[in-house]
């Protein structure tokens, strides 16, 4: 049975911390915290090419804008320029699939005229709005 005297002591690989990590913290961890986590990987992001930045950040409002039109349920139809209006920008998603445009999770396509069907994923939703 190994004792903690035993097992060589762990330090935190942020380097503006260096704290000895907890002997109860998993075999594996890395870091004492969540924010000393996050502050090691965020210098990562920040060499991210400009354009790239600004892509996923219109994807992410895209994303949150479907997200909250859809709420909790499966599938919804909405007035095109309603989601316009909350800034969503049509030109950027993340993949298609025949009619069906997708931003991460979540699909939508312009059956309607005028409006938008907005549904999780590739699924029984898929086919509902179709009849609809």
């Amino acid at each position: 049975m190994e004792t903690d005297a035993l097992q060589p002591k762990r330090y935190c690989l942020y380097v503006g911390c260096g704290k000895a990590l907890d002997p109860k913290m998993r075999k594996d961890a890395k870091f004492c915290n969540e924010q000393c986590k996050a502050a090691h990987h965020n210098p990562r992001r920040a060499d991210t090419h400009p354009d790239i930045k600004k892509i996923n950040k219109i994807l992410l409002k895209n994303f949150l804008i479907l997200g909250k039109a859809l709420g909790n349920k499966e599938y919804v139809k909405k007035k095109r320029e309603q989601i316009i209006k909350q800034g969503f920008n049509l030109d950027y998603y993340t993949h298609t699939h025949k009619d069906f445009i997708f931003c991460y999770r979540y699909g939508y396509h312009f059956k309607d005229e005028g409006y938008i069907s907005i549904f999780i994923g590739f699924d029984s939703a898929v086919y509902k709005s179709m009849d609809s």
